[in-house]
């Protein structure tokens, strides 16, 4: 075939855009019946394919998120808008492919082939097997745009967590049919497991990883959580079921990772946790700092707690009784204050959150990324002898900054942090007290 062909050029000089794209093409023909009968539907038209270099998909990432950070934007410090904007521009050498929902095109980035590590390890008829996936999960993601819109319920998004669930719907559709597609071609093998489940690993080796390998965690959730979601959707409804999803996405994140939760009548019930932190913005010694607030649901929540080191068997069994939980952020220069609740359905849950949290706490002490101090070594002038009462657990990190935790009304967790504030540590309007009685008040 002209891929074989391509693929057993002597050099990457002799590669031309005009013949890769017509390579493309070919394969593109070639995997349009596979696809449209995995997915039970038909294209409405061939997909457009393109051959580009990466400043041009991320011009066009760029343009495509603009709109989406700027509505979600309020529930972002700087620093966060900041890390997003440059994670998306940083991993622009790791793109293979793009599908853009606003041009109706693949884009295809053959110069970062040679760069990836996977690629790196195949012969020459892996590399043509791999390429033929590579386009196959970007014709699941045009026919899913075509027939079904997906992409444009991004638009309709109100949340963080509507988000993280549309992202594992869109991914994680595309990924659940090119499998099949690799299993149809034999190309269901060993070699090609992580990039046909979507897998992505990173470790904490200093601090700042944590952030990293938060985000990593929802790309895990985003490609393999969503294909094992709809693998699941298949498996008790068929390709019926599946369309329906696709009809009308989960707007949550618990749905996606438990999605026999669809069938319940009944949901758990929950506490509105989104304002109940209301009064406490007002604060005077808040007075000239910067404010957001945002909702933890399951996929972020659980991002959190791998980032921050817990196994994930620890986290799965956090998350097990877990209903929601909300975040106050307030900021200036380079302090940060922030405030975490989060309700579970039992005494037991949250009992078993925070002992699992002290477990992590001191594997994180072992390993050197923080250091502990009990409440009584914590000498801060002026702190409240309530929070040393009121509080379970504190947790003196390397930099200036102070996480302590406790609960609150048998269900509910709090967790404080003070980063290069510690004149906030044991600050008397942040007392389990002082909080407990803001909730009090917005339950009323």
């Amino acid at each position: 075939s002209a891929l074989l062909s391509f693929f057993s050029a002597p050099e990457a000089g002799a590669y031309i855009a005009i013949s890769y794209e017509a390579l493309a093409r070919e394969t593109v023909v070639e995997l349009m019946p596979l696809v449209e009968n995995a997915a039970g539907e038909s294209f409405l038209y061939v997909p457009n394919i393109e051959i580009v270099h990466s400043s041009v998909v991320g011009e066009i990432i760029a343009k495509e998120n603009a709109g989406l950070i700027k509505k979600l934007g309020r529930f972002m410090t700087k620093d966060e808008k900041l890390f997003y904007e440059k994670s998306m521009s940083s991993d622009l050498d790791r793109i293979l492919a793009k599908y853009s929902p606003a041009k109706k095109i693949i884009y295809l980035l053959p110069d970062n082939f040679s760069s990836d590590p996977l690629w790196k390890r195949l012969t020459i008829l892996q590399e043509k097997e791999l390429f033929t996936l590579i386009v196959c999960h970007e014709m699941a993601h045009a026919l899913s745009d075509q027939k079904y819109s997906l992409f444009g319920y991004m638009g309709q998004v109100r949340t963080v967590d509507e988000s993280h669930s549309l992202n594992a719907c869109i991914e994680g559709y595309a990924v659940f049919i090119t499998k099949i597609v690799a299993k149809k071609l034999g190309y269901d093998r060993p070699e090609y497991k992580d990039f046909l489940e979507g897998r992505f690993e990173y470790s904490i080796s200093k601090p700042e990883d944590m952030v990293l390998k938060m985000n990593t965690e929802l790309m895990n959730f985003y490609y393999l959580g969503g294909s094992g979601f709809f693998e699941r959707i298949y498996k008790t409804g068929g390709i019926s079921a599946v369309k329906r999803i696709l009809r009308s996405p989960p707007k949550d994140t618990d749905i996606i990772m438990h999605p026999e939760k669809l069938r319940h009548k009944k949901r758990k019930k929950t506490i509105s946790l989104e304002n109940i932190i209301e009064g406490l913005k007002e604060i005077p010694i808040f007075k000239d700092w910067d404010y957001v607030d945002k909702h933890y649901g399951s996929a972020l929540f659980k991002s959190v707690l791998i980032g921050g080191g817990f196994s994930r068997a620890d986290a799965e069994t956090v998350l097990k009784k877990y209903t929601n939980g909300a975040q106050s952020v307030w900021y200036k220069d380079d302090k940060c204050f922030t405030i975490n609740i989060f309700a579970f359905e039992d005494h037991r849950a949250a009992q078993k959150f925070v002992d699992l949290d002290r477990k992590n706490i001191r594997m994180l002490s072992r390993n050197d990324l923080i250091s502990i101090k009990s409440s009584d070594e914590i000498k801060i002038k002026g702190a409240d002898r309530a929070w040393k009462d009121e509080y379970q657990v504190s947790a003196f990190f390397k930099r200036d900054s102070y996480s302590v935790m406790g609960f609150v009304k048998d269900f509910l967790v709090v967790d404080v942090q003070c980063v290069n504030s510690p004149e906030l540590y044991g600050h008397q309007d942040f007392t389990l007290s002082k909080i407990m009685s803001n909730i009090t008040k917005q339950k009323q």
